[in-house]
């Protein structure tokens, strides 16, 4: 069992060390010496760390040997669209999901611009390594919900079949009472 725990650090391992960060700036500054470690207020790295920290919630969500594949499967599909504010905050300088770029302050607009980038291409990185999972997504909503399913959606193999158990009462009434 070690080897999977020592396997699985990574994962905190940014927010840990950023953690770190804070206390020595903190007490670096009480010393007033903290002009000689700049590398320790870097914005890059405060950066690195929040995004490693989202990307961290998706790997952790997909762990467990308990996890359906249908939530696996939200867990994957949802993970890219909230790229999309993260975006957009960035590059209207709100911090409010980047708690560590926040205890730094304000950013240049260079700075800004870069961390645009970034996101920019993991947003791209996402939509490319997560391309397959879209064609599963009606076969995954017919399997988890398939009385909300779009009927010209369905395989025509299914169609017949899906339409009876959409209105089979009897089901319904037992799904409704459970």
């Amino acid at each position: 069992m070690p080897y999977y725990y020592n396997k699985m650090r990574w994962l905190c391992r940014a927010k840990r060390f950023f953690d770190l960060c804070k206390i020595l700036v903190g007490f670096l500054k009480e010393r007033k010496i903290i002009a000689t470690f700049p590398q320790l207020q870097n914005p890059e790295l405060a950066f690195l760390d929040d995004v490693t920290e989202h990307v961290n919630s998706l790997n952790l969500s997909l762990q467990g040997k308990d996890n359906l594949i249908i939530d696996m499967f939200q867990s994957v599909i949802s993970s890219e669209p909230k790229l999309g504010p993260l975006f957009s905050e960035i590059q209207k300088g709100n911090l409010f999901n980047f708690s560590h770029l926040k205890c730094l302050g304000l950013l240049s607009e260079q700075f800004q611009n870069e961390c645009v980038v970034t996101l920019c291409n993991l947003r791209e990185k996402f939509q490319s390594s997560f391309h397959d999972f879209r064609k599963l997504e009606i076969d995954i909503a017919l399997f988890s919900d398939p009385f909300s399913v779009n009927m010209s959606d369905v395989p025509a193999e299914l169609k017949l079949n899906l339409i009876d158990l959409q209105l089979d009462r009897a089901f319904l009434k037992d799904k409704i009472s459970v």
